[in-house]
């Protein structure tokens, strides 16, 4: 059974695109066929992690103009060596003049983009040829058409926030407003905690945190904390210094870390989520 996920947020920069990856690349890893669909469509970043790059994109799809075949990259060398799964990644169009254009559109298309977004989910990646496990929607944040169509077509609403106050009352601003009306599944992913918070054992005190500020406000039960993204100076570094090459104009593949560093924090977190979603995709056999 086909186990689709929505990785969205309530601002930039919570690493919605990061935790897409490399949960889909340990995905991968653990032996499952898994599809990465970037639906950020006005700031997409998941091409900075593809070696060559498809002339169609997911926007392509949409509009009639390409098929799924034209779009979805083989990715599977991001999952290492002989991968016992297969990792499919369709990119969104990241060229500026394009971007500028998706503002018009009315309301027929924006229906017609959610019900072809519910079939590809529902019906088309689940079966031959593509035989999914797992399908992931990388959003926009905030409000966005295409990110709310993710959160109805997808089975888990994952939500990424940070230890900060507007992340706190916001993410749960953005919850209440999704549960008046979509109701989805949700579990919440902490990024960039102080890894010392963690080893001084105050995992349930954060957890604690989360539930006053968040869940209890919202007043639902389906929203649960699946993990914390702890912060690893390496990847740190490295994510600075692949932004250093990108702003200078120099060709670089973004790393997917949890894979590169098997041994960091950082994949242990990846693994721990990972393991949460897919006994979360077993619940409903």
């Amino acid at each position: 059974m086909t186990f689709a996920v929505t990785i969205h947020s309530l601002r930039g920069g919570t690493g919605k695109t990061l935790i897409s990856i490399n949960l889909a690349a340990f995905l991968a890893r653990m032996g499952y066929r898994v599809v990465v669909i970037d639906m950020d469509i006005g700031a997409p970043s998941l091409q900075t992690y593809i070696r060559e790059l498809p002339k169609k994109r997911i926007n392509d799809f949409f509009n009639h103009q390409a098929t799924l075949e034209e779009i979805l990259v083989d990715a599977s060398y991001l999952v290492g060596p002989n991968p016992k799964g297969s990792l499919l990644v369709g990119l969104a169009n990241d060229r500026t003049n394009f971007v500028s254009k998706l503002e018009d559109i009315d309301r027929e298309k924006a229906l017609n983009e959610l019900y072809k977004l519910i079939n590809l989910v529902k019906e088309v990646l689940p079966n031959d040829p593509w035989n999914a496990d797992f399908i992931i929607l990388d959003t926009s944040p905030g409000f966005s058409k295409d990110s709310l169509n993710c959160v109805a077509a997808a089975d888990h609403l994952i939500l990424m926030l940070r230890l900060i106050n507007a992340d706190l009352g916001g993410t749960g601003q953005l919850l209440k407003t999704l549960h008046l009306s979509l109701k989805p599944v949700s579990s919440l992913i902490v990024n960039q905690v102080p890894q010392i918070f963690m080893d001084d054992g105050n995992d349930e005190y954060t957890r604690d945190l989360i539930n006053k500020h968040i869940v209890e406000p919202v007043g639902s039960d389906r929203i649960q904390v699946a993990g914390f993204i702890t912060n690893d100076e390496q990847i740190i570094n490295s994510e600075a210094e692949f932004a250093m090459y990108f702003l200078e104009g120099e060709k670089a593949q973004r790393p997917v870390h949890a894979i590169s560093n098997p041994n960091g924090f950082f994949a242990a977190n990846i693994q721990s989520i990972a393991d949460y979603v897919v006994a979360l995709s077993k619940m409903g056999d």
